[in-house]
């Protein structure tokens, strides 16, 4: 069995960062990541600074205020070696405001990479940030599902709160449905780690590849990489 992680980096405002980044990690080694998340903050906590930093996140490991780089190589190399594999789209917003709704799109690119590189593996939920999708009034809500269905080809019906009573047109047919569980990320080890590995990636792009460090340790786990407002040759 694979579990799966969603997560981001970025924001959807046109004023904010250049790219947001989405990622879904797959993987049936929950464990190792658990343990590996625990030893990097064993790492941080033998040092009083780094300590600090930790207590003031909650104990929560973040990627974008990572107090110690030479802790962030070593557990990313850690992470790189254990089975996972990230689907990752990368989305440059030249100065537009991106949706919820194109999140939901690119959500659906994703799950097809995934299931092109799933080897027969199913996954039945997804676990993400608590605040990944929300309400039309902007609450999020604890429980979402993604459904599927299609003729011929699969496509994505909708990203809708668990509760929601929306039914498929009479022409489609009910593939799947996969449960998103929202989670704060401070309770899932798991998250923290995506947190991580998203990170590195936003920050490759939002370099504009010149800060490639961190890249280059966790490249080898992206299994399937779409990008959207990049030429070719920017790729």
């Amino acid at each position: 069995m694979e579990f799966a992680y969603l997560d981001e980096s970025g924001d959807l405002g046109a004023k904010g960062s250049k790219y947001l980044v989405l990622a879904l990690m797959c993987t049936p080694r929950v464990a190792e990541i658990r343990k590996e998340v625990r030893k990097i903050k064993q790492e941080l906590l033998s040092h009083n600074k780094t300590a600090r930093w930790l207590n003031r996140n909650g104990g929560e490991l973040k990627y974008y205020t990572f107090p110690d780089k030479e802790i962030l190589k070593r557990g990313l190399r850690e992470l790189a070696k254990i089975d996972l594999r990230l689907h990752v789209s990368v989305n440059r917003k030249d100065g537009q405001d991106l949706t919820q709704l194109h999140k939901t799109s690119v959500l659906m690119g994703i799950i097809q990479d995934w299931e092109k590189h799933s080897y027969g593996t199913e996954i039945s939920k997804i676990v993400a940030d608590f605040d990944y999708f929300k309400t039309k009034d902007g609450k999020p809500e604890k429980f979402w599902k993604i459904v599927i269905g299609g003729t011929d080809v699969p496509t994505m019906f909708g990203v809708l709160p668990e509760s929601s009573t929306a039914i498929l047109p009479k022409e489609i047919r009910l593939i799947k449905t996969i449960k998103i569980e929202h989670l704060n990320s401070k309770l899932s080890e798991e998250l923290q780690a995506l947190d991580l590995l998203v990170g590195v990636i936003h920050r490759y792009y939002e370099s504009e590849k010149t800060d490639r460090e961190g890249y280059d340790l966790i490249k080898s786990k992206i299994a399937s990489k779409t990008i959207f407002g990049l030429k070719e040759e920017e790729r």
